[in-house]
């Protein structure tokens, strides 16, 4: 018999020490522990990584309407490489100047409406310059109880106004599940999902990304709100208050898909590899970037000075403003955007000679670009150096015969000195620049009547009424005031005391 082949109880096995036994399964449980976290910290660093991809796909979406004075907040993400972003139709203010806030890359005003559905309330918009991280859409509905991460930007001003950077909000939620609802307008049948987790406002038109593939599994719509009792200290009854239920409603991917599809909107559909991946599956860890950090105090900057500039420069919020350009031009100094903005801030904050200062250093280095001479400009009126701001005006128009702004803001200077007749040839060339500018006709009639010209004055008034575009409360105010003194007549205008002269119209580009 081959000794090999022998009987099972030919040698039976030693039995091992209780010490050794120990030392063995120690060794084992060091050995799975080990696996374990190495899980552990791949799961984490894994995790932490679609974090960032969500809310780098995530954007801020800012409707400014300076004639009601009004600010409102939603949030989009992007769907598509090329620059699509999907957002509610609710968060998307009629007649509002919409900026977009792309953390890691700027703030962009020239976003396109591609199309907007109130009854389902979606809206897509296209940014021309595109974007690397697209969100791609899950293809099946979202399972009940998968657990998802809620992107967006709830709660905005609170966060701005204690001093905090622009940052966008991850926050895990869980699917309840489906369920049906009415549209927004037409209240057709419509499939939501159900998302345990209080969501506030700012939130909608945000994704909520599956935690397993990072795909969007909907588009946060509307939390539920419920009315609360208020009560005091004694425990009796004071009001109510509204609060937020812990319950919010997302359209599913499988309703955006098939809207997108019937829209002829491109979308990604595969899901990207994790930010920060590697193909080995570790994590490739990088420090913070100083180029997106200091971009994140400029975008913060400029959010609060968008909010200062709707409230009519309200000082807390410009001040706020003024402290992110700095720590923005601290890390990067040579960001012209920074720099002119900042100077901006300074000025509304009354610093005129720290906002001076950041002009002439920019006129060292292009001494012929008109905004910067306009700006320099209405800094030297600010400081009643009016001489060298006329000086200024008149480089600009050396430069641009057009610029209104210029145009403007010189005639109004001349007017103030009682110089009408170089203000009467400044408002003329203002009108033939600009012939639907109610600012520049109205003070072309208000310069001929100090040279003693009323009957151009008059005949100037007449004919704007039938050339002017109202374009704000300040241009209607003008109109109608044009309107009274045209039916006057020339013989009552003699009579009429002039009009203290109000700001130009023309914003300053930021």
């Amino acid at each position: 018999m081959n000794p090999i082949q022998g009987p099972l109880n030919q040698h039976p096995p030693k039995k091992l020490s209780l010490s050794v036994q120990l030392r063995n399964a120690g060794l084992i449980l060091v050995i799975i522990l080990w696996g374990w976290m190495g899980f552990e910290n791949t799961w984490a660093s894994e995790r932490s990584d679609m974090y960032l991809q969500s809310r780098s796909s995530t954007v801020l979406l800012v409707s400014v309407d300076r004639e009601t004075k009004s600010v409102s907040f939603g949030t989009g993400f992007f769907i598509s490489q090329d620059g699509h972003i999907l957002t509610n139709a609710h968060v998307l203010v009629p007649s509002a100047k919409l900026l977009v806030y792309v953390t890691d890359q700027g703030v962009f005003t020239d976003a396109n409406i591609v199309t907007i559905d109130q009854d389902a309330d979606l809206a897509v918009l296209h940014l021309p310059q595109g974007h690397g991280r697209a969100l791609s859409l899950f293809g099946t509905l979202a399972e009940d109880g998968a657990e998802g991460l809620a992107v967006g930007f709830p709660r905005i001003i609170d966060t701005l106004q204690m001093g905090l950077m622009l940052h966008g909000t991850v926050k895990p939620v869980n699917i309840s599940g489906v369920t049906l609802g009415r549209s927004r307008t037409q209240g057709r049948s419509m499939p939501f999902l159900q998302v345990s987790g209080v969501l506030h406002a700012g939130t909608s038109g945000g994704p909520i990304v599956d935690a397993v593939s990072g795909q969007v599994l909907g588009i946060v719509v509307h939390s539920v709100p419920y009315i609360g009792q208020a009560t005091d200290r004694k425990g009796s009854l004071i009001g109510s208050v509204q609060l937020r239920a812990d319950m919010s409603y997302a359209i599913p991917s499988t309703f955006i898909r098939q809207w997108l599809a019937d829209q002829r909107i491109p979308y990604e559909m595969q899901p990207s590899q994790i930010a920060g991946s590697s193909s080995s599956g570790s994590p490739a860890r990088l420090p913070v970037d100083p180029q997106i950090l200091g971009m994140a105090f400029f975008l913060t900057g400029h959010l609060m000075q968008t909010i200062a500039g709707t409230l009519n420069d309200e000082p807390e919020f410009m001040e706020l403003a003024v402290n992110h350009y700095e720590k923005a031009h601290e890390i990067i100094p040579g960001n012209l955007a920074i720099v002119k903005n900042m100077a901006l801030g300074y000025r509304a904050l009354h610093r005129y000679g720290e906002a001076l200062h950041i002009y002439e250093g920019l006129l060292q280095q292009s001494p012929s670009d008109p905004l910067i001479l306009t700006e320099t400009a209405k800094t030297l009126k600010l400081l009643h150096l009016d001489d060298q701001a006329m000086a200024m005006y008149r480089t600009v128009l050396d430069h641009e015969s057009c610029h209104l702004d210029a145009l403007n803001r010189l005639g109004i200077l001349y007017l103030s000195h009682q110089e009408y007749g170089k203000a009467v040839h400044t408002f003329r060339q203002a009108v033939k620049c600009a012939p639907s500018s109610a600012y520049a006709w109205f003070y072309l009639g208000e310069s001929m009547t100090g040279s003693g010209l009323v009957e151009e004055a008059h005949a100037a008034w007449k004919e704007s009424l039938e050339r002017v575009i109202i374009q704000n409360s300040q241009e209607k105010e003008l109109f109608n005031l044009m309107r009274e003194r045209a039916v006057s007549g020339p013989a009552l205008l003699s009579h009429v005391s002039p009009v203290k002269p109000v700001n130009s119209p023309q914003v300053s580009s930021r």
